[in-house]
């Protein structure tokens, strides 16, 4: 987008300056008589500063709806005015030179110069294939990026970068919370990463504490008699899984994303063959709502509305004292939350996150690292920097941003008009790149999700309100679905069509010029 808007703003400025017109005026030997500085600053603000403080606010859906809007408009008044857009706003005369008469190949020339670099450059930048015959992804990156910014991004991980696993211990040696931001909550490879650094003899020994999101805190018994339960059978294990699992949504139904379900397993096979004082201990969080106790929509929404990062941060403090406060030895803890739950310095309208309270209570023993993700609007981190340089570093490092020059970059993960005055830095402590989104896997269900619980789900449902009981039958057939992350590759796309209506939008000045060298080239004629 930055390099559209300078390429936009250098060729009308080197043009007026120049030739007094645009280059397409030039070819059809047209000129503006009257009102030629409204004209210009009509364009200009139409075409680059709307556009630019629109991207500058992340509404990209709102900036591809004017770019449509304005293409709609300009070829209506071309064929109806048989003027531009620009000229009949800046009620501007344009009349025929004669000192460049139209030719053909004037229009063919102009038109190959525009969409051949368009072309050259989208097959350079984008690789295409169809996934299901539904979504078109892009497996390089998510729009294009300037070369000279990620040559700069490469450099500075470069010279920085750190085993991710081995980052987080050496948190851990000047912290006793170390808190990690999950990304979108269905996908799968980020908890291959949480599980490495979890069912591991050195964290079992040195920390032994982990605190999740998700999870229902009223049902923090149940959790420690499955942990301590050595099964029979293997179906008897699985469905045991499944009861936790599906209760750990809060306020919702049931949770149905395979990531948790395979950790909570993995989990108790790895604490079966320990001793006691080797376990790793799981707490569950989230304490906003009982369904035993919830009987309404009006109750559901009451827990739905409440302020959980303020619940939630309560659970883990209440924790954490009582492990200060005891005998025992491991006392330190990760904390896995979602997105802004895990921001830090980073005040949401309604209310603080987790990361703020747990920052307020232990100011100096709080570390808190963002996993790469995207946006709350679900776009790529700084315009897809982070993911293009990660195609030529690899997808595996940590960077701290207080020792690396990119924690000085600006916050992008929320809309900007509530983070414009943050950097990286004043968020998180650093960052882990685990695996580039190309390569990202969600997947929903398991193994007896629905076992003895349809009835339970149902009357849930119904409290909620909703009453499209279509996903139950699906998951009622125990079926596991993974796919590569859709809204990933549905963001992509989008930016695609950007990149293609930035290209039609600039060929408007061809149409309607084409149209009006005709009409003055017929009037000429009759005359």
């Amino acid at each position: 987008m930055a390099a559209y808007f300078f390429i936009v703003t250098a060729y009308y400025l080197i043009t007026y300056f120049i030739f007094k017109r645009s280059v397409f005026q030039l070819i059809f030997g047209l000129e503006i008589q009257t009102n030629r500085w409204a004209y210009i600053l009509l364009k200009a603000a139409l075409i680059g500063a709307i556009p630019f403080v629109l991207t500058y606010l992340h509404s990209i859906l709102i900036l591809t709806l004017l770019f449509l809007l304005l293409i709609l408009i300009s070829l209506i008044i071309g064929l109806w005015k048989k003027k531009s857009l620009w000229q009949l706003l800046a009620q501007a005369t344009v009349v025929k030179s004669e000192q460049s008469p139209y030719r053909k190949r004037y229009l063919v020339g102009t038109l190959l110069c525009v969409l051949i670099p368009v072309f050259i450059q989208t097959i350079k930048e984008y690789n295409f294939f169809l996934n299901e015959g539904a979504w078109i992804s892009n497996s390089r990156m998510s729009m294009p990026v300037s070369f000279p910014a990620k040559q700069k991004f490469i450099q500075a991980i470069n010279r920085h970068k750190q085993d991710p696993v081995e980052y987080i211990f050496r948190l851990f040696e000047e912290n006793d919370v170390v808190i990690l931001c999950e990304r979108l909550h269905p996908e799968q490879t980020q908890w291959h990463f949480f599980s490495q650094i979890i069912l591991n003899d050195r964290f079992a020994t040195k920390i032994g504490n982990v605190f999740t999101e998700l999870g229902n805190a009223y049902y923090q018994k149940e959790l420690e008699e499955y942990m301590n339960t050595k099964f029979c059978t293997m179906e008897d294990l699985k469905k045991a899984t499944a009861r936790i699992a599906r209760e750990s949504s809060g306020p919702w139904a049931f949770w149905t994303n395979t990531n948790w379900h395979d950790f909570l397993l993995n989990l108790h096979e790895y604490n079966l063959a320990k001793d006691s004082s080797h376990k790793i201990n799981l707490f569950f969080s989230d304490s906003t709502m009982n369904w035993q106790n919830t009987h309404d929509k009006k109750q559901w929404d009451i827990a739905r509305y409440s302020n959980r990062d303020s619940i939630m941060a309560n659970t883990i403090i209440a924790k954490y004292n009582e492990l200060l406060y005891s005998n025992v030895e491991r006392k330190k803890m990760l904390v896995i939350m979602n997105t802004r739950h895990a921001f830090k310095g980073f005040i949401f309208p309604i209310q603080p996150n987790v990361s703020d309270y747990l920052s307020e209570h232990l100011p100096s023993k709080m570390a808190n690292i963002l996993i790469n993700g995207t946006t709350q609007l679900l776009l790529p981190m700084k315009g897809g920097l982070w993911d293009e340089a990660a195609l030529e570093i690899g997808d595996e490092w940590a960077v701290d941003y207080n020792e690396c020059v990119l924690g000085n970059i600006f916050f992008d993960l929320f809309p900007i008009p509530l983070t414009k005055n943050l950097r990286y830095k004043d968020v998180f402590s650093g960052m882990i790149y685990y695996k580039h989104p190309k390569d990202w896997r969600e997947s929903h269900g398991y193994e007896y999700i629905l076992d003895s619980f349809k009835d339970t789900l149902l009357y849930r449902l119904a409290i909620m309100g909703y009453d499209d009981t279509r996903f139950v039958d699906l998951y009622e057939k125990n079926i596991r679905e993974e796919r590569p992350v859709i809204l990933i590759k549905l963001f992509n796309f989008c930016f695609l069509v950007i990149h293609y209506i930035i290209s039609i939008f600039l060929l408007i000045n061809v149409v309607v010029l084409f149209i009006l060298s005709f009409g003055n080239k017929a009037m000429n004629n009759e005359s």
